[in-house]
């Protein structure tokens, strides 16, 4: 449901309007990601929640046309991403699925389903399969997504699975 509109079309200053709301976007992804580092789950998935109804709304009042939006576009699969591990954090399966099957049917980049995947398995204490999905996430990157290590720290990685995600790491050429 779209809350508000997040464009005033009386105006006439396209730019400055568009410069107005590139800022929300950013401060919106900030904030939760500053939330989300301090383990302020719910507050941090307020906020990915404002971004991603704020983007709908630009996409329900066909704004997206706009010099700005295709920067939001590259963040919104981020935020879910980010919203999708968030729930799952908190055991909150069916919210971080739905976020889940938002990516699926995307055109994001497949790591953010497998970075995914990997997290669900690691919670579920699934070693052997976090493994998979790990790697999984890392054919499809080579190098360090630069949330990565933020959100790994949020995760109870047993000694092994630790040991195995520097070695996969290490196989691609990454290293920590």
């Amino acid at each position: 449901m779209v809350k508000d509109i997040p464009y005033d079309s009386s105006r006439y200053d396209v730019v400055f309007e568009g410069y107005k709301a590139l800022k929300v976007f950013i401060s919106l992804k900030r904030i939760g990601l500053n939330l989300l580092r301090n383990k302020n789950y719910q507050k941090a998935i307020e906020e990915f929640t404002i971004f991603i109804e704020k983007y709908e709304a630009y996409n329900y009042y066909e704004l997206n046309y706009l010099d700005f939006f295709k920067w939001i576009q590259d963040d919104i699969y981020e935020i879910y991403l980010f919203r999708s591990f968030t729930f799952s954090l908190l055991k909150n399966f069916d919210n971080a699925n739905a976020d889940f099957s938002t990516l699926m049917t995307s055109d994001c980049e497949w790591t953010y389903p497998y970075f995914i995947l990997f997290t669900w398995k690691v919670l579920e204490n699934n070693t052997n399969d976090a493994i998979k999905y790990y790697y999984k996430f890392r054919e499809c990157s080579k190098e360090f997504k630069h949330f990565e290590k933020d959100l790994l720290t949020h995760l109870p990685i047993n000694k092994t699975l630790g040991k195995t995600i520097e070695l996969i790491n290490c196989s691609f050429g990454i290293s920590s």
